[in-house]
């Protein structure tokens, strides 16, 4: 088995980062992408970039024989734009098609990878404002996202005869590189900082570098397969995120922005948003993850007073 490690999406915000902690571990670092000339410049530390096809599976396929693992973050942005019926189908394909064909490559491989890894999302559940949700829980909502999570998972499962299969549902991504945080921080350097719709929702949320290090522990632990919750172990609702951000930052949060206006902002993709579920991690603490960044005021202290 070599020590080669495939990463689709990789030039992402979490394949960015994930990518260099795996070289720096070792790992020889494949990624498959639409534009290997534009991977090289971002990655220049891995060591193969192969163009990335769905309908041209011979031009990549051997990479996938005797590799460590094949980690699948590839799709279409979620809050890129407002989720038109071609924008969803762009959201389903970039996810499903990508991922079928994946599974069809390591079915077909004469010496599969150890695992495959693919990405999934806190969505999967549903929304649920009261009751505690884990890996156990089935989906709770027919919504777009948890449709789409679902069918996301399925594509995998053809797979899972060949190789250790593991779903990475992860919650919000906090990182001071990009992604929701990025996005949410604005208006509190304006002083109109508040929460976002009834500020009841839960949000589950993961310190990008707890996020990384789970990754790489799922990589290197065999026994872990299925479903993983990739989120922290203490979610926060929306009003205590706000309120702990404008602490951070030493700013007010005051101005709350209503579900109605989100609605008429975003359109269908306000769920995003507004809706969530208290998520938690139990099948990584079972299985003895360590958690670096437990609690939400540690992490944004240290992601956002970074010098």
């Amino acid at each position: 088995m070599s020590n080669r490690i495939i990463i689709t999406g990789a030039t992402g915000l979490i394949g960015k980062e994930l990518a260099k902690a795996l070289f720096e571990k070792g790992y020889d670092i494949c990624v498959f992408g639409r534009n290997p000339e534009s991977s090289k410049k971002i990655l220049p530390f891995a060591k193969e970039h192969v163009k990335w096809q769905v309908d041209r599976i011979e031009d990549w396929r051997t990479y996938i024989d005797n590799s460590k693992a094949v980690i699948n973050l590839a799709g279409a942005n979620l809050a890129e734009k407002r989720w038109s019926e071609s924008y969803k189908k762009e959201l389903i394909n970039s996810r499903v098609n990508g991922t079928s064909v994946l599974a069809k490559a390591i079915i077909e491989s004469l010496a599969p990878p150890e695992v495959l890894i693919s990405a999934s999302a806190s969505g999967y559940y549903g929304n649920s404002m009261d009751a505690i949700m884990d890996e156990s829980k089935v989906p709770v909502g027919t919504t777009f996202l948890s449709d789409l999570c679902l069918k996301w998972e399925n594509a995998t499962k053809p797979a899972e005869s060949h190789t250790r299969l593991v779903f990475s549902r992860t919650g919000v991504v906090l990182s001071e590189t990009g992604g929701a945080l990025e996005k949410m921080l604005t208006p509190y350097m304006f002083f109109i900082g508040g929460p976002l719709g009834s500020g009841q929702q839960w949000m589950p949320w993961i310190h990008i570098s707890d996020l990384i290090a789970m990754f790489i522990w799922v990589v290197e632990n065999p026994q872990i397969h299925g479903a993983v919750n990739f989120v922290a172990p203490q979610p926060v609702q929306m009003k205590e995120f706000s309120r702990i951000i404008a602490k951070v930052l030493h700013r007010p949060s005051l101005f709350r922005v209503p579900e109605f206006l989100l609605k008429i902002m975003l359109g269908e993709s306000h769920v995003i948003v507004t809706q969530g579920n208290r998520l938690l991690p139990k099948a990584a603490q079972e299985q003895g993850f360590s958690f670096k960044y437990e609690d939400l005021e540690t992490s944004l202290e240290n992601l956002l007073t970074r010098k």
